[in-house]
This record gives C-alpha cells, structure tokens and sequence, in this order.
C-alpha cells in the first residue's frame, strides 16, 4: 500500500518513488542500492512515521488547549466522537480540537455503557449520547502542558436563550 502527495513528504512513499524510477530506468533519483534488509527498513520507516504522527497530535492538542484556556465560559458546539465508561469524547466544531467530558460533567443522571450500541444511557432520564451527536458544552479546564480540553455537556434545559 502507498499513496502519493504532491509533493511527497511521507519517506515510505518516497521509498516507492525511487524504486520505481530505479526499476523501470526511468534515469536519475532511484534507489542507489537496494537495502540489505527490506523489513528492517519497514519498521524503521513505520516507527519513525508513528513517532512524527503522535508529535503532531501532540503538537496540536497543546495548542488548541492554549487557544481555549481564555474561552471557559463559552458555548460551544461540539460533535461526540468516542464513548467509554467514563465519559465522552468529542471534537470540537470550530476548531476541530479533541476534548473529553467526564461521566461527573454530563447532565445530572447515572449513566450506563451500552458497549453494542456505543452510547451513554441516562437511568432516569434517558438521555442518550452516541457517536455522532451534536451536543453543546463548555471548557471546564484547559491545560496547555498536557493538551488536554476537559469539558461539560449543557443540557437544553439550561442553555441560557440567545
């Protein structure tokens, strides 16, 4: 499997490229040699890929957590992106930041997993949060150091009126 970008900046798909060019003498930029040891090479590709994937990620959720450390009081419209016995996760619509909201910050119920269906299920009042649900909520905590959004779901009976 390989995709290619223009221009190409994944060193897997670079890899490709110059054996290709190399393989069909296609002229110069191919491979100079071929790598004693293919799989070894994958791997290193693969880890040094994963490491600069979780940079990025890691990059980005520092920043979006300093971007809304001055915004705890907002509104915000968010979508739920994951469900755990925890809490919820969800990414922001503006931005498209990743937060999590806690079981303790979902409106006041106790909440059940329903793991087959990937929803939260309110005991008394059935509220339900699934994959995909538009919710509005607020920062709660914001920590630029660890890039984490911590936020509260507000439920429609409290949402002040605009």
């Amino acid at each position: 499997y390989c995709h290619f970008t223009s221009p190409i900046r994944r060193y897997a798909d670079l890899m490709v490229h110059r054996a290709l060019v190399s393989g069909l003498g296609l002229g110069e930029g191919g491979l100079p040699s071929e790598p004693e040891d293919w799989n070894a090479l994958g791997e290193l590709v693969t880890e040094t890929e994963r490491r600069s994937v979780a940079a990025e990620r890691d990059a980005n959720d520092r920043f979006a957590a300093a971007y809304y450390a001055a915004r705890k009081d907002e509104m915000l419209s968010a979508r739920v992106s994951g469900v755990t016995r925890y809490g919820l996760f969800v990414t922001l619509s503006e931005t498209l930041a990743d937060g999590f909201v806690p079981m303790s910050h979902l409106p006041e119920d106790y909440y059940r997993l329903d793991e087959v269906r990937r929803r939260l299920v309110g005991r008394r009042s059935k509220l339900i949060f699934r994959i995909g649900d538009l919710v509005e909520c607020k920062i709660r905590d914001s920590d630029p150091l660890k890039g984490s959004l911590i936020l509260e779901i507000i439920p429609k009976t409290r949402r002040p009126k605009s």
